[in-house]
């Protein structure tokens, strides 16, 4: 999933929620899993890819 999204692009919330939408309909869950396994920060309802060395695989 986050293979679809860009290296340095600011997403705000509703663009991330649709883009997992794609994939499944439990957006809030996956959105906090992309952030717990470091796929992403946030800050202030705002998403940014982190760098692949960061991502817990």
């Amino acid at each position: 999933m986050v293979s679809g999204l860009e290296p340095g692009v600011t997403y705000p919330e509703p663009k991330i929620n649709e883009h997992i939408k794609k994939y499944h309909d439990d957006f809030a869950t996956i959105r906090r899993e992309f952030i717990m396994h470091h796929f992403m920060t946030r800050d202030k309802g705002f998403y940014e890819l982190n760098p692949r060395e960061l991502w817990l695989i």
